[in-house]
């Protein structure tokens, strides 16, 4: 037991298989609703990412455009929203080959395998200070294997289930820092070419799955983990200023990264000037971790929700009573016995750091990100928390190698700081469960389990540290059974069924007309969303990045110029007055505009929905509402819908004069307008919605969704792909005179 090699090579391979079997029981129990033929449909999951990718799904297999989703908010940038990330490639892929229950399910599951193995490869890389042996060792399997589980299904991770993009981005983590790592700190000049060019693939990658403030957060992380490699991590030998060229590495690669995933990046940029949330402010202000949530750290079911407030995805910051006692240790030990490396210091003050981050406004770090551009307008500063439990996870791996390294009699073993630790989350618990409202606390048993596990792991680290080999497995089990059943337990196995079972639940569309649903977000119940599975189409609905509207919502004259012809009928009173009730599931909305029709009266008008109130429905019928005077008259003519596909729409007009064709779909500067095959300009009116001028006589109309944003992205994209190849081909042909070279001027 006084090696790490004897523990490697002997006991080791025992509690590798151990750490080994844990973490594929956690994979299957996560895989297992996907493997018993159900889907994924917890929370935003269900209410947000199953109908955007049902839609995405059938353009793709009906060689429909994707990028522009007619079913929610009268039309919208379903590419620029950027949470299907339409223009992954494995999206393509998945979407494009593979049934969609299948395809829905890989693209949930698969960020975790593929985070867990990035985790393994990563810790074992030398230099980590997760070796017990002093200097730029291997980190022993079994402790990568540790660390790559604890931070896997941490609450971070596991918490966040439903929102697959984000956590698609954070698997690109661990491979991103690992590229990283090798580019500041091999010695061979083509490995560090080559793990530049990854890098840069990887930002790509991330841009590319749609989720902004997680590419920041770990593009944070990377610049962090390009400095602590240069300086801080054991085993470096580049010494000077060249140490800190890693972050201008990393700069760079990170700046060709994003060129490539402009594709993605600039629609997201343009739907943000044309979403709600540029109406928005105080961003430090928004979901920032309440100090209190710092006991879930010794009671995980403290708390009525988990945590104290009802956001568990965004608040929860438990990393399990395992990893937290050992890291706990390590550093009493260390402190005692004087043996402190500076690499878990580093890991350390980077975990203490992001928590900081985590407050908010209440640690006041964070106030400062609030001042740069663009990244100033994030909300949700607890989603730092993430890089508070990558810190946690790899020091757990370090503290579980020096455990099974330790040696009875080399040192005063302090295993007095598991009862300490116990002791303290009781009084945490018991004074928490007092003196808070009861509506914020749950049950006594709930705030006895945090207790009751570091009391459990108290034991086991005690019978570890005077020479009982099997307590050291017995706490990884302990880990993976606590962190699977806190993180499962809330989105994974109570929240999936059957894909036919989801649907039968639903009205099926019937005729063309558009509907609303007016449910609000308080309510938590976005069923809207979910019918567009059904076919139908909203007039509203859910996203994170919702458009702005000049027309006010709950205004029965907004229905009306939406081609609105339905309203979902919810408990309680009518929500709108003037609604007429169709049957128990509907109210009808009275003379609501055609999905095309002509206008030979242009109305110059501030509030259109109020001004459409006070027409009678005849004159209505012929009024389209305008910010800038427009010449039309005569008598109305007719319109035909001829064509009307995702982003794609053709209409026959015939006027006896010119008049504006108003068509009833959400307008944005990216509809391009043809009239007989002659380019003209696409019109705002009636507030939010899609117009063009149309000559006298018959004329046809082509409206195609082609916006700037997704051109030029598009073309930077394969501009950032050719510059990239360029790289990869130079890396390649690294000769191998250099490369002997420099690892000998490194010597």
């Amino acid at each position: 037991m006084g090696g790490a090699g004897k523990t490697e090579s002997g006991g080791g391979a025992g509690l590798t298989a151990w750490a080994a079997a844990s973490s594929v029981a956690l994979l299957a129990a996560l895989a297992w609703p996907a493997l018993a033929g159900r889907v994924y449909a917890g929370d935003d999951l269900g209410a947000f990412h199953l109908p955007l990718r049902w839609f995405y799904w059938n353009a793709l297999r009906n060689g429909d455009a994707f990028d522009w989703l007619p079913g929610l908010f009268c039309g919208f940038y379903l590419t620029g929203e950027g949470q299907a990330g339409t223009w992954h490639p494995l999206h393509l892929l998945l979407y494009r080959w593979l049934d969609f229950p299948v395809a829905f399910n890989l693209e949930v599951f698969a960020s975790y395998p593929l985070m867990f193995a990035g985790m393994v490869v990563l810790l074992l890389r030398p230099g980590l200070g997760i070796d017990p042996r002093p200097g730029p060792a291997r980190a022993p399997l079994y402790a990568a294997l540790f660390g790559a589980m604890t931070f896997t299904f941490s609450a971070s991770c596991m918490m966040h289930f439903m929102h697959v993009n984000g956590i698609a981005v954070v698997a690109h983590l661990p491979w991103l820092l690992l590229a990283i790592d090798i580019g500041v700190r091999d010695e061979g000049r083509r490995r560090r070419r080559l793990a530049w060019c990854a890098a840069a693939m990887l930002v790509a990658s991330q841009c590319l799955c749609g989720h902004p403030q997680y590419v920041w957060i770990c593009a944070v992380a990377a610049t962090a983990w390009a400095s602590m490699a240069g300086v801080l991590l054991e085993g470096s030998t580049r010494r000077g200023w060249r140490e800190w060229k890693g972050i201008a590495y990393f700069a760079a690669a990170a700046a060709l990264g994003a060129l490539i995933g402009s594709v993605q990046l600039l629609p997201t940029w343009d739907h943000l000037g044309h979403s709600q949330r540029l109406q928005w402010d105080d961003a430090a202000n928004v979901a920032p971790l309440h100090p209190v949530n710092l006991a879930q750290l010794v009671g995980p079911y403290l708390f009525r929700d988990r945590v104290d407030t009802v956001n568990t995805a965004e608040f929860a910051a438990y990393a399990g009573a395992v990893p937290l006692l050992l890291v706990f240790w390590m550093f009493v030990q260390e402190a005692e016995t004087g043996g402190r490396r500076r690499a878990t210091t580093a890991i350390g003050i980077f975990g203490v750091v992001a928590f900081v981050m985590a407050l908010g406004h209440y640690g006041g770090l964070y106030t400062l990100q609030t001042y740069l551009p663009v990244v100033g307008s994030f909300r949700a500063s607890a989603r730092y928390l993430l890089l508070v439990h990558l810190a946690i996870a790899m020091l757990a791996a370090a503290a579980l190698a020096r455990l099974a390294a330790w040696s009875p009699g080399t040192a005063k073993a302090r295993s007095d700081v598991g009862w300490k630790l116990a002791l303290f989350s009781a009084a945490v618990a018991l004074e928490l469960h007092v003196t808070m409202d009861a509506g914020r606390v749950g049950t006594v048993a709930g705030a006895l389990v945090g207790p009751a596990l570091l009391s459990l792991a108290a034991v086991l680290l005690a019978a570890a540290l005077r020479g009982w080999r099997p307590a050291l497995a017995l706490l990884v089990v302990l880990t993976a059974a606590d962190l699977g059943s806190y993180g499962m337990s809330f989105l994974v196995w109570p929240a999936s069924a059957p894909l036919e079972e989801l649907l039968a639940g639903l009205p099926t569309a019937s005729g063309t007309g558009r509907i609303a649903t007016l449910q609000p977000q308080a309510t938590g119940s976005y069923t809207g969303n979910a019918l567009l599975m059904r076919g139908w189409h909203l007039s509203d609905g859910y996203a994170a990045l919702m458009p702005a509207s000049v027309l006010p919502a709950g205004n029965l004259g907004t229905l009306r110029l939406q081609a609105v012809e339905k309203v979902w009928r919810m408990p309680g009173p009518m929500p709108i007055e003037g609604l007429r009730p169709l049957d128990s599931r509907w109210y009808a909305v009275p003379d609501p505009m055609p999905r095309v029709r002509l206008a030979s009266r242009a109305v110059v008008s501030t509030d259109p929905a109020t001004d459409l109130e006070a027409l009678p429905a005849a004159e209505a019928a012929q009024t389209a509402f305008v910010a800038q005077p427009v010449d039309v008259g005569g008598t109305v003519g007719k319109a035909e819908l001829l064509r009307d596909r995702p982003g794609d729409i053709e209409v026959r007009a015939d006027a006896p004069h010119q008049q504006l064709l108003v068509v009833a779909e959400r307008f944005h500067e990216g509809w391009k307008a043809r009239v007989d095959g002659r380019a003209t300009s696409s019109l705002r009116v009636d507030g939010d919605m899609l117009g063009v001028l149309v000559p006298e006589g018959r004329s046809d109309v082509s409206l195609v969704f082609d916006p700037d944003s997704l051109r030029y992205g598009k073309l930077l994209s394969c501009a950032g792909l050719a510059l990239w190849s360029l790289m990869f081909v130079a890396a390649l042909r690294c000769p191998r005179e250099q490369r002997a070279r420099s690892a000998g001027e490194a010597a």
